[in-house]
């Protein structure tokens, strides 16, 4: 069981949400669990929160993920996600659709580390994360690779 202090929130919307809805209400956790729907300002939703589920099937370069992990959130990251190159050791979990298992393990290992160790981690997380993804960089990349194809044309 998790702590009391813990809850959680969804942000999005999808052609789930009303079976997720009547989870929440079956599983009596309605006070635990917030629905939220799209989120216009997603920097300021991933401030304040400490770990990032990631449960689409697919994804190409999935930015929310980067959004996230800039913020210093924690990833959960469906294996079939996508940014497979992303080291997740201390930073986070992979798992598969039809286990989620290594969440709970993941979020357990959270609730045993002190509060100072978290913001440590959440700290070195969004420095690595910082120097792999840099949007700066990842445009200067694109540009660079569009400019070399239109002078091979």
């Amino acid at each position: 069981a998790f702590p009391n202090s813990f809850s959680f929130v969804i942000g999005g919307d999808g052609p789930e949400r009303e079976h997720v809805q009547k989870a929440i209400v079956s599983y009596g956790m309605q006070q635990k669990i917030a629905l939220l729907g799209k989120q216009e300002n997603s920097a300021e939703f991933l401030a304040g929160i400490d770990v990032f589920l990631m449960t689409s099937s697919t994804e190409g370069l999935p930015l929310t993920l980067i959004e996230a992990l800039q913020q210093g959130c924690f990833p959960a990251i469906a294996i079939q996600s996508g940014l497979i190159e992303i080291p997740l050791d201390k930073m986070g979990v992979r798992f598969s659709l039809d286990n989620p298992e290594p969440i709970f393990d993941f979020l357990s290992y959270l609730i045993s580390l002190p509060k100072s160790k978290i913001k440590e981690l959440q700290l070195e997380n969004r420095n690595i994360i910082l120097g792999k993804f840099d949007f700066a960089q990842y445009i200067n990349t694109l540009t660079d690779y569009y400019s070399k194809a239109e002078l091979s044309a």
